[in-house]
């Protein structure tokens, strides 16, 4: 199996490529092979500008330039930039819809990487909201810059998503996977749902601990195995995170 990642820092971050690795080898039993095209900050529209590095990479693994692509690419992962699918859903349906088109053409599954709102009460979020005030959507029960407030899902061991934010992201990821014929790994959703040691996010609020590493990789693995086991007719939505999970010390627990 070939995986291609597409994204930025919230797919590094704690080398996470080397954790999907080895969670789709448990989980598929096949060797596998995991290639990142990905930069801090980025946006997927870049993987789409042959003019930029990762551009270059991604349309030449694609077969986009000179007629070539990497051999055998399975499925293409797509991460966006970190608040971009809250704050500018049009711009980001469009490019994930294009390299959905690209990672078929090529033969692969597109991948949709779900991540997360920004923590409830971080810095991060605060920032975001004074830029983009329609970025926690005004609705959110956990988030300080809502008018309604209460207790529920989420709130554990000190840390909570911005619910409104996590409900903008969701809306446009799922969108992207019913548009895009693409895998959805709803990772946000297993933040929102997690119960175990830790908090999933790091001190800023935005990138993920190593808990949260863990988490992405494990969601991010079962979908993609489920797609792999499963591959469907005609394209169609596949849910990748369904069921909370508890990580520590690196395996999965129930």
């Amino acid at each position: 199996m070939r995986v291609l990642m597409l994204g930025n820092s919230l797919t590094t971050a704690h080398d996470l490529p080397r954790l999907l690795l080895a969670r789709l080898s448990e989980r598929c039993g096949a060797k596998v092979e995991v290639v990142v095209h990905a930069r801090g900050g980025a946006r997927l529209s870049e993987h789409l500008n042959p003019k930029t590095k990762n551009g270059a990479r991604t349309l030449r693994a694609l077969g986009r330039l000179c007629g070539e692509r990497q051999a055998g690419l399975d499925f293409v992962v797509l991460q966006e930039m970190s608040h971009a699918p809250a704050t500018t859903p049009e711009a980001y349906l469009r490019a994930a819809s294009g390299l959905c088109e690209l990672a078929r053409s090529a033969g692969a599954r597109p991948v949709i990487y779900g991540t997360w709102a920004y923590e409830r009460d971080s810095a991060a979020l605060a920032r975001l909201v004074e830029r983009h005030p329609e970025a926690c959507g005004r609705a959110c029960i956990h988030c300080p810059h809502s008018d309604v407030r209460r207790e529920g899902p989420g709130v554990t061991d000190g840390f909570a998503p911005c619910m409104g934010m996590h409900g903008l992201m969701h809306r446009a990821f799922a969108a992207a996977a019913r548009e895009g014929g693409a895998v959805l790994a709803d990772v946000g959703s297993a933040f929102v749902e997690y119960h175990g040691v830790g908090s999933p996010y790091s001190s800023d609020g935005v990138h993920p601990s190593e808990v949260g590493a863990l988490l992405a990789a494990d969601v991010i693995a079962r979908a993609i195995a489920g797609a792999w086991r499963n591959p469907p007719a005609s394209g169609g939505l596949s849910q990748g995170a369904s069921e909370p999970l508890n990580v520590k010390r690196g395996r999965r627990t129930r």
